[in-house]
């Protein structure tokens, strides 16, 4: 882990969460509604979890958090927050959900280890025995795509759990092989005796491993999220864990704000499906970004809220399109709700010009990005107009190789 590190910017899909400090559950980031104490402008503490969207300072699921009196930053990249890494936020929102202060942030990756498998037209490959999905959002460091990726490869992977044995991939990097593996997932086919659980298609010996973080041998149980260590090497058999923690810790006490983001599991109906591990009732909420009949299982969603008897009731819930689907289904979800620019928009920058090599290659908030593309829309101003020093709002829907490209670029804003 790293105290602080430097906030250089590359990252989705996601997500955040806030909180008032405590145990237990998940979540992840939601977007933009409905988190506050009743549209007083009364400040809330909320917890978000999710991944990286954007940096003004940084954006997740819509919601602006200010990072810079931040007392703890665990951030195990060494160069800091990239797009679509995942991230747990614990702070104060405003009322409306749109900007926040962090106290504390966290990231570290959910899986580490060598591919075994691709399937291309399925969107997904393996690792571990895990199947990892991916989508448009999915961010790519090292290689240009899926059909870039090639076993034995070893990569690295943040997403957003979703039905048992799968994660929702929102980023993925190769890297060198050698280091500590890290699987992430549900447990299932717990056997207490024998100390061992099933995470995707592997089974895990927990008997020798170091437990942390307020879970214990004696909580683990069917369905809980955890993040498994384990070592470098030790063959296609058993895996042996070496350390054992629990998905970013969501408080569920009564009244807490948070805001969730992922895959929908084991879904009844509005009134009863999962986000992460935890349990949402949207039979109330006011749904956006897509028709209601868009909510079903696998669906990917941001779900903004309270937490009563341990159940996540949000006042709205946006529906990601095309996020956890092809890219057909975009066409179908699009142009049905209030934010509908925002749909398209996954990943943005916000700030000030402060490296300008051409229109293809500058940097915002220490994101690279480029603004060459045919149908970049400029807002306030012209491509000509682009110099370090000048403020700019770049959104865009995709990152490839450490750039954001750019679909819109607006001059000007407040600093």
């Amino acid at each position: 882990m790293i105290a602080r590190p430097p906030f250089r910017i590359g990252l989705m899909a996601a997500v955040l969460l806030l909180a008032s400090c405590g145990g237990g559950g998940t979540g992840v980031a939601g977007g933009g509604g409905g988190v506050g104490s009743g549209g007083t402008g009364a400040m809330a503490s909320n917890v978000t979890v999710g991944s990286v969207e954007g940096f003004a300072s940084i954006i997740v699921n819509g919601i602006r958090y200010n990072v810079d009196a931040a007392d703890t930053r665990q951030v195990e990249d060494p160069e800091g927050l990239k797009f679509g890494m995942t991230v747990r936020v614990q702070g104060m929102v405003d009322a409306g959900a749109a900007t926040g202060t962090a106290s504390s942030l966290a990231s570290t990756p959910q899986v580490r280890g060598a591919v075994t498998s691709v399937d291309a037209a399925g969107a997904s490959f393996v690792v571990l025995g895990l199947q990892v999905r991916v989508n448009a959002a999915t961010v790519y460091e090292g290689l240009g795509g899926l059909g870039e990726l090639v076993p034995p490869a070893t990569v690295q992977v943040y997403g957003l759990p979703g039905e048992a044995g799968r994660l929702l991939a929102t980023r993925v990097e190769r890297v060198a092989p050698g280091a500590t593996r890290v699987l992430t997932g549900a447990v299932q086919d717990l056997d207490r005796p024998a100390r061992r659980f099933r995470l995707g298609g592997r089974l895990v010996d927990y008997r020798t491993a170091t437990f942390d973080a307020d879970l214990t041998p004696a909580s683990l149980d069917n369905g809980t999220l955890v993040r498994v260590e384990l070592p470098s090497n030790d063959g296609v058999g058993v895996l042996a864990a070496l350390r054992v923690r629990p998905w970013y810790a969501v408080p569920l006490a009564d009244g807490t704000a948070l805001s969730l983001s992922g895959p929908v599991t084991d879904y009844a109906g509005p009134g009863a499906f999962k986000v992460q591990g935890v349990r949402v009732d949207a039979s109330q909420a006011r749904i956006n970004g897509g028709p209601a009949s868009a909510l079903r299982e696998g669906a990917y969603v941001d779900a903004s809220g309270v937490s009563r008897s341990g159940v996540l009731v949000p006042e709205r819930l946006r529906i990601r399109s095309g996020d956890d689907e092809d890219e057909d289904d975009d066409e179908e979800n699009r142009g049905r709700g209030e934010d509908d620019e925002q749909d398209r928009t996954r990943f943005s920058a916000e700030g000030r010009i402060s490296q300008f090599e051409g229109l293809q290659r500058f940097r915002v908030q220490g994101q690279w990005v480029d603004a060459s593309g045919a149908s970049v829309r400029f807002q306030g101003g012209s491509a000509a107009d682009l110099a370090r020093g000048r403020r700019v709002s770049v959104r865009g829907s995709a990152v490839r190789q450490g750039t954001l490209l750019a679909d819109s670029v607006r001059f000007g804003g407040d600093d």
